[in-house]
Order: C-alpha cells, then structure tokens, then sequence
C-alpha cells in the first residue's frame, strides 16, 4: 500500500495521477473540508485511474487517526503542508509542517514503513547570499530574512534527519516554484489567475521553476530506487520573475505586467496589499516575505537529481504554456473560477 499526504494538492493530486498508472494500491489522505473538484479536473481524462484511489479524512496532526493510516503503509509519501507567507499563519505553519512531519515520522518508524518520501522546498535551503549557486549543501542561516514558511520546512526537515539517525529510511525533496493545474487560488496556481486578474507589476528576482509531473516522477524514482538518507533539489530552470510572468500573460492572452518593482516599490506593493486584506478579510497575495523573496537573485542547481533519477526535465516555457491552457479550459468550463 502506498499513502501519499496532502493528496488534494497541486504536487499531491500530480503524484496520485503518475501513481495510479501502476497497480499498487494508492491511500489518498486529505483533510475533511479539502474539496476533490481541482483533482477530478487532473483526471478528467483518467476516470478509471481517479477510481483507484482511496480517500481518507484526517489531518497529519491527528495522531490516532494517522495512526490506523500509517500501519497501512508500505511507502509514505508525505506531501502535505501549509503554506502561507502572512505572518499571522507562523503558528499554524510550525503546526501543521513541524508537528505533523513529526507525527509522520514516528508513525513510519513505530510501523516499520518500508521508505518515506519527505516534500520540503527550496525554502529551506539558505538563499541569503546570491552570489553563490544554491546546493544540497548549502548551509541554513538563522536570519530575519527568512520567512515563517521557510522556517517551518527547515524545522521538518530536521524531524526527517532524526528519524534517519533512528533507523528510518528516507529521501528528501526540495522542489522549486511547482507549476501545473489545480487550485487556480491557491500557490503557484494563484500566480497565473492574477495575471488573468490584471497583474500590473513584476520584480527584479530569479528563482527555481519544475513542473508538477516533473517533481512526481523524480519522487518515484527515488522510491524506487536504493537511494536514501540523501536531500534534493528538484528545480528545471532558473527564471526571472520577469520571465515567468510574461510567459503566463502569454499564455492566456493577457496584457504582460509593465511597472518593475523594485525594493521601494516591492514595500510599497506589500503594504498596501495588507491593508486591502485589512478591508476585504481575503489573504493578501503580496506580503513581505514574498516582496523580499521576490527582488532576490537565487540561482539553484540540479545537477544532484539529474544524476540519481535520471530525469530530462521538460522546458518550462512548455509546461506554462499547457497549464494556461488548462486554465482556460476549465475557465470556459467553470465561470465561477474568475
């Protein structure tokens, strides 16, 4: 039996479509009010895969229920997570990320899992100093520029690296920015619906970007393979926000956002993105975590997951093309989405 976590997730929901491919028998996990709609989309076109999985209630802080889950399990796959970069979310991120990596962890040694897959992100790896390209090995730094997201992920990778030292065994992700449809308002899926909203402006910055089944396929083949006790950046490319945004604008047919913001500008942007939050009660899509991440010049390298998987990462330029598409086509579909 395989068990993957957070299975309504834009990773998640990838992960369970390349999984139900096969024959193992697949235990989706997801919280009692996740909504299934974005994940039947992904399988619109594979009914009888959808057919094949099934779905569990409960949270990864619920110890007993996991419990019953876990003991199930012959490969983990551990996807969920919250992600959020307001700062008023720090204690449910160290929650739901550190506490329930625990709960995970535990359980997968209590129950003599076979092998657990850990998501963390990129997040988690230092990204103070862009002169530097970012490894696996790059150290973490304790700074104020990390954001309570990055912290919660670096503290769960720790409760994987304990469970390691106690026998169990374990591979790591740290996937880029994950492009692919799902929740067109919820991470990088929020990215293209406000371009399609009107998204004016873009920063100085460069980041990772993999795509969705991308990230699914180097997690199955680490699973697969003898491979543990190891960490690794899964990223395609490097792109300026620039590019990424443009690419979107592109692909639905929307006018490219036209004013550079800067770090005066990026300040400006964020505080005035709280303070309509402030009015609307709705999660500001600027903060300032994500103005600060977004004029930063990171460069990360993959040469690690290339090696050990194999992989021939598809062009991003591509993956943004057939994702905007699918937008549109489930725009068309659904109205309501806009």
């Amino acid at each position: 039996m395989i068990v993957v976590t957070g299975g309504t997730g834009l990773l998640g929901s990838h992960l369970l479509l390349s999984l139900t491919s096969g024959s193992e028998k697949i235990l989706a996990v997801k919280r009692k009010n996740s909504s299934l709609r974005s994940v039947r989309f992904l399988f619109e076109s594979h009914p009888e895969q959808f057919n094949k999985i099934e779905w569990i209630d409960c949270d990864i802080t619920d110890v007993a229920g996991l419990s019953e889950i876990i003991k199930r399990a012959e490969k983990v796959y551990h996807c969920a997570a919250a992600v959020s970069f307001n700062p008023s979310d720090a204690e449910k991120l160290i929650r739901t990320n550190v506490s329930g990596t625990t709960n995970i962890v535990n359980l997968c040694l209590d129950y003599r899992v076979h092998k657990l897959c850990y998501v963390s992100s990129v997040a988690a790896i230092n990204r103070t100093d862009e002169s530097q390209q970012i490894t696996e090995d790059t150290p973490w730094k304790n700074t104020r520029e990390n954001s309570n997201y990055a912290i919660s992920k670096q503290l769960a990778e720790r409760e994987v690296w304990r469970a390691v030292a106690e026998g169990l065994n374990a591979v790591i992700v740290n996937p880029g920015i994950i492009i692919g449809a799902g929740n067109w308002h919820w991470g990088s899926g929020r990215l293209i619906s406000s371009v399609w909203d009107g998204l004016r402006f873009f920063t100085e910055g460069t980041t990772g970007v993999v795509s969705a089944t991308d990230v699914a396929e180097c997690m199955i083949r680490l699973m697969e393979s003898e491979i543990h006790s190891e960490r690794f950046i899964v990223v395609a490319e490097n792109k300026s926000y620039a590019e990424l945004l443009f690419a979107i604008a592109d692909g639905l047919g929307k006018k490219r956002p036209s004013y550079r913001a800067g770090k005066i500008l990026a300040g400006l942007a964020w505080k005035s993105a709280l303070l309509k939050s402030f009015i609307t009660g709705k999660q500001p899509f600027i903060t300032k975590e994500t103005a600060l991440s977004g004029i930063k010049q990171v460069q990360f390298v993959n040469h690690k997951i290339r090696k050990a998987t194999g992989i021939e990462f598809e062009k991003i330029e591509k993956v943004i093309a057939r994702t905007t598409q699918a937008f549109l086509y489930q725009l068309n579909r659904q109205p309501a989405l806009k």
